[in-house]
């Protein structure tokens, strides 16, 4: 992920790119997803959000270690 992303001076999440690398499903899957647009497998919405899970608990332990909340 290469840091934290900001906008604003405030956390932000992982990207579409990034979930759909770790998912291995494309970017327009990912945004079907996130978006809640049909026509999507259950399978398929469940590996989006395990992977969303996963990068935004890695993002949120990034920045309580930098700003050093957590040690």
């Amino acid at each position: 992920m290469g840091g934290v992303p900001k906008v604003g001076g405030h956390w932000k999440g992982p990207t579409i790119r990034e979930i759909a690398e770790l998912s291995g499903l494309g970017t327009a899957t990912v945004d079907r997803v996130l978006n809640g647009r049909p026509g999507v497998r259950d399978k398929t919405r469940e590996k989006v959000q395990a992977a969303l899970r996963k990068l935004s608990q890695s993002a949120m332990a990034d920045e309580l270690l930098r700003i050093g909340l957590l040690c």
